[in-house]
């Protein structure tokens, strides 16, 4: 049995302490690897090569890994917030007060007419370099705003994931913008929209705390695939609601116990 790594750089390995605190790695009979989550009472396990995506999409909605290591848990939390696109998109830009980066190599003395007596040949490779690095981080910005428009269309208005894999949509992103590169459908399930659910739950946790008389509700319904499906809601006293959490309660006794341990999940 052996703790999951994570691959950081091409000159070897370093295990990600996270990842470690999570999962545990096994290796089969077969010489396949697998892993499993490290609460002893919890049964979810995936086979083959690991992602911290999928991990932490589990982690977070883990009750098992809650009640056995709560530290690891939140931890598990607070990296799907800070690594979400709202909470990425959410940091504030350098002002344009701040001082820019200013090219070395460059002194001059000046006569008492203001006239310039002497100067060196200017150097401006720290321009090119402070340059590169802004054009990257105004890609980088612009890639996440574009995907988190993408993610709207598929959480609100029912957009099927599968359809940003075709080269249909891959021709129309291209032709409105190639500085946009198209990501896979597998990026917006496993790790945008779980870490977004994460960082948007957060907000709205800050907002109910800072109100008065809450009002708590569960309600449940049947879904299409026949499955019965819990919900809860936090209302203002300015009848605005908050979906919470969400429960899964097929083949299960709605009774009073099972309403309140679902329930005090909600936190």
């Amino acid at each position: 049995m052996f703790y999951l790594w994570q691959r950081t750089s091409t000159k070897g390995c370093k295990e990600d302490e996270l990842l470690k605190r999570l999962v545990v790695k096994h290796t089969e009979n077969d010489g396949h690897l697998s892993y499993s989550c490290i609460a002893p009472k919890c049964g979810y396990s995936a086979a083959g090569n690991f992602q911290q995506a999928r991990i932490l999409k589990h982690s977070v909605k883990c009750q098992h890994l809650k009640a056995y290591d709560f530290d690891a848990f939140q931890d598990a939390l607070t990296s799907s917030h800070t690594g979400s696109l709202g909470a990425q998109l959410e940091v504030p830009q350098a002002s344009e007060s701040e001082p820019h980066p200013s090219p070395s190599g460059l002194q001059a003395s000046f006569s008492n007419s203001g006239t310039i007596t002497r100067q060196k040949t200017l150097d401006l490779v720290p321009l090119h370099v402070a340059g590169k690095k802004a054009k990257a981080e105004e890609l980088k910005k612009f890639q996440n705003s574009v995907n988190h428009i993408i993610m709207q269309l598929i959480c609100v208005c029912g957009l099927v994931p599968n359809i940003i894999d075709s080269p249909e949509w891959k021709e129309l992103i291209n032709k409105l913008s190639g500085a946009y590169k198209p990501t896979s459908s597998d990026s917006f399930r496993n790790t945008f929209i779980p870490q977004e659910a994460v960082f948007v739950q957060s907000k709205m946790i800050e907002l109910l705390k800072a109100k008065e008389d809450l009002t708590l509700t569960f309600d449940g319904t049947t879904i299409r695939s026949n499955e019965s499906f819990y919900s809860a809601h936090g209302t203002t006293p300015s009848r605005k609601s908050f979906f919470l959490d969400g429960h899964e309660g097929s083949g299960e006794s709605h009774d009073r116990k099972w309403i309140t341990d679902n329930l005090m999940k909600v936190n």
